[in-house]
């Protein structure tokens, strides 16, 4: 019986195995993931069915050997591509691992994680032989850019937010402060004509603070428009210089300044 059982036993585990290996040739194909082995004695490069496909090619169409896929990285990623798979070589880099880009047949280009490790040393610990895989990241990537792309956009959204609050606060600050003047000097009158003459300063300051609101909404229906025709206006300085000067009465007057708009 100990001897059936083991017979048994060794039976189930070898289909297991089979079975093993073709449930992960199915995860190979589903994953997309491709398989390559160098040999460096020989220079050829074997590419899994799934390798060449990534960028668009069969496997008849390109040669098995490392130059094929050498030269279609792109310019930008060989000086980094070569510089890290050489340290794993030397064995500075316990296992290979790089993200750049390669040349499809199509003529763009897609985004790769490169993954491999030295399998096999000559008698002198030099390496013969390179096993590794190549994943396609490209949809990663572009999800990566249109995150810092968003990210970037909010940062210069609460640039902006934080600027307005400052041109708000600067503004009301000056209006809240002419007001307060002008209602202590209302307290402090002696006769009606001087009391008269607070009241129309209080309407002129009225006026000032109804324009500044008017002018902080533009600034709001300006940031939100895009297209820079849609901002273009005839502005007359004289006018804005002026209102500026009327915010400014009571100052000019308690200082005894007097503004040219010129």
């Amino acid at each position: 019986m100990n001897i059936f059982g083991l017979k048994l036993n060794r039976k189930v585990t070898s289909t297991h195995y089979s079975s093993l290996n073709e449930n992960y040739k199915i995860a190979l194909e589903i994953s997309k993931i491709g398989l390559w082995d160098w040999d460096i004695k020989t220079n050829m490069v074997f590419y899994s069915k799934e390798s060449k496909p990534i960028i668009g090619f069969n496997n008849r169409e390109l040669k098995n050997t490392a130059k094929v896929w050498d030269d279609r990285v792109h310019p930008e990623d060989k000086d980094t591509y070569f510089k890290n798979f050489n340290l794993h070589l030397k064995g500075d880099l316990d296992i290979y691992e790089h993200e750049y880009r390669v040349l499809c047949k199509n003529g763009n280009y897609k985004w790769i994680l490169d993954k491999g490790k030295v399998v096999e040393k000559d008698s002198n610990g030099k390496t013969v032989r390179i096993i590794g895989r190549h994943t396609d990241i490209t949809g990663s990537k572009n999800d990566q850019d249109r995150l810092k792309k968003n990210s970037q956009l909010i940062t210069n959204q609460n640039m902006r937010l934080h600027n307005f609050t400052h041109i708000v606060s600067h503004n009301l600050k000056t209006h809240i402060g002419n007001l307060k003047n002008i209602l202590e000097f209302y307290d402090d009158a002696t006769n009606e004509k001087e009391k008269e003459d607070l009241v129309n300063h209080l309407k002129t300051i009225s006026g000032s603070l109804t324009t500044t609101i008017v002018d902080l909404d533009d600034i709001i229906s300006i940031k939100s428009k895009r297209k820079i025709n849609q901002l273009n206006e005839r502005v007359n300085l004289f006018d804005c210089v002026n209102n500026v000067i009327e915010s400014l009465e009571i100052e000019c007057t308690n200082n005894d300044v007097t503004i040219y708009n010129d």
